[in-house]
């Protein structure tokens, strides 16, 4: 997985909405969530339930969270 990705993920995750998630990633909303669907088309898999507002992760990737904190440096936050 890319940097990049991990940091995306992580970003929706923790700002629990995608116009903050753009915000802390420096990008547009539009902007960041192409790169969300982008990786989603990489991987092969949906990542989040986009059913309902707010945008989550799905329970298959959200557990994944602590191990992509433990390597991107960071705790639970931004």
């Amino acid at each position: 997985m890319r940097l990049e990705w991990r940091d995306d993920i992580l970003a929706v995750a923790d700002a629990g909405s995608l116009a903050r998630a753009a915000v802390l990633r420096h990008v547009s909303q539009s902007a960041l969530t192409r790169r969300l669907r982008a990786i989603e088309a990489a991987l092969g898999q949906p990542l989040f339930e986009r059913r309902r507002k707010p945008l989550t992760l799905l329970p298959e990737v959200a557990q994944h969270l602590p191990a992509m904190r433990s390597l991107a440096g960071h705790g639970a936050g931004w």
